[in-house]
């Protein structure tokens, strides 16, 4: 096992050098005036239906609001090629998850029935313990955690253990392509595809997205909306989640519930708390 002493350096954590390669071309294609990896709210909405075959979104306030997302990213300052390239890619599965989303509960509308029963929020700060913590709970048989590949891809498609093992195989190309992209981030944050993940990839917006772009003008959007929506469809998406396969307890996590715990409540009145605590003075170098 590799020192992790000797690994610690933001230095160390930079990119690989074929994507550095490939940010820095499309650098050069801006100078030339060149789009590259255009972000366009239109033909992503065009491409998710062109690739699922739906077009039902539900409530026209969900396409509303994620135009406001998706066209701060077109207009952030400094997004890379890798960057660009990325962000499509989440969005567009935002997107078709949506429509198999609300094609699934037009189909099977017991499913708003399923009952979420005092659900686990773990909510402490990043470098808390809350990855240990959520793996801990992931050992006991009465506890479901959601894996990675089940938080990308909560949707059915068919029945068929193809279709599951297919969903499984584009969350592991997720983690090797985090991987090749950034090979150290692993000593950060471990991912695997049948690993329990952040529960965050279910949430429509969330302030992560702060991390990934300049988008001022989205992060004071997010502030001064409701969340009810979003976790109103966060729950349908456990609930889809619980329908393919009964469980007694949800435990989830991700410190951006942080900000929305009064809508978390309202959601989920039962929901369990449990916050992680550490010395802010270790937790911020880390």
């Amino acid at each position: 096992m590799a020192d992790t002493s000797t690994i610690t350096t933001l230095d160390q954590f930079k990119l690989s050098f074929p994507i550095r390669l490939l940010n820095r071309f499309g650098r050069w294609l801006e100078v030339l005036h060149l789009k590259t990896a255009s972000i366009n709210a239109d033909s992503l909405i065009a491409q998710a239906t062109r690739q699922t075959g739906l077009s039902d979104w539900g409530d026209s306030a969900f396409l509303d609001d994620y135009r406001v997302l998706i066209q701060n990213f077109e207009r952030a300052d400094g997004l890379s090629l890798l960057g660009r390239l990325a962000m499509r890619q989440e969005f567009l599965r935002i997107l078709t998850n949506r429509l198999r989303h609300v094609e699934l509960i037009k189909q099977h509308p017991e499913i708003l029935d399923v009952p979420i029963q005092r659900p686990i929020f773990i909510l402490g700060l990043p470098r808390t313990g809350t990855t240990l913590l959520h793996k801990l709970f992931a050992q006991d048989a009465s506890m479901r955690v959601p894996l990675f590949w089940q938080l990308l891809s909560p949707f059915p498609l068919t029945a068929d253990e193809r279709e599951i093992q297919q969903r499984i195989r584009l969350a592991d190309n997720t983690v090797k392509l985090s991987r090749f992209v950034a090979p150290l981030f692993r000593v950060i944050h471990q991912a695997d595809a049948r690993e329990p993940e952040e529960c965050i990839f279910l949430l429509p917006h969330h302030l992560a997205y702060h991390g990934r772009g300049i988008i001022p003008n989205y992060i004071q959007w997010y502030l001064s909306r409701s969340a009810i929506s979003d976790y109103r469809y966060y729950k349908q998406q456990l609930q889809i989640l619980q329908w393919q396969q009964p469980v007694q307890h949800w435990v989830v996590k991700s410190p951006f519930h942080l900000f929305n715990l009064d809508i978390l409540l309202e959601v989920f009145p039962d929901a369990c708390i449990i916050q992680t605590h550490r010395d802010p003075t270790k937790v911020l170098p880390s």
